[in-house]
């Protein structure tokens, strides 16, 4: 049997746009405190300005434990939220983050992902998720195979 490509006239193809896909979403991303969530979470501050909510997923520690404080010294201090603030401006950062991110506790490796019952109903029936962006992991490189398969 043969099966015949089809190819397609980009031109009439729509125009992908990033910024109208998420204008007016609600984000949920894992990771934020990790490089890659962080760069993330700086792009959509700087590029993406109409993303109407960002929930991001923060596992408490020995050093923190509120989740927003950390959220507050491990993200916002970071070197990529610095150069976010030479961009906008700090008051417009800070603004930013208090308006838009909602920083909830819990930790990717637990059943709800460890979200609280009123977190979880937020996230899922008060103000819905459109959009989840995984950027959590484990970065050591040879952790148990039940640790990695959790986390990753």
């Amino acid at each position: 049997m043969s099966t015949a490509i089809e190819t397609v006239d980009e031109a009439t193809l729509p125009k992908l746009s990033v910024k109208q896909t998420f204008a007016g979403k609600h984000l949920f991303i894992t990771g934020t405190t990790g490089f890659v969530g962080k760069v993330l979470l700086a792009m959509i501050a700087t590029e993406l300005r109409d993303v109407r909510r960002i929930s991001v997923l923060v596992r408490t520690n020995r050093s923190y434990s509120d989740p927003r404080e950390r959220f507050d010294a491990v993200v916002l201090l970071s070197e990529p939220f610095q150069e976010v603030a030479k961009r906008i401006g700090n008051e417009t950062l800070q603004d930013w983050s208090d308006t838009v991110v909602n920083v909830v506790a819990g930790d990717i490796t637990r059943d709800r992902l460890g979200l609280s019952e009123a977190d979880f109903k937020e996230v899922t029936e008060t103000d819905p998720i459109d959009v989840i962006l995984h950027c959590a992991g484990n970065v050591n490189f040879d952790p148990p195979l039940d640790q990695a398969l959790n986390v990753n």
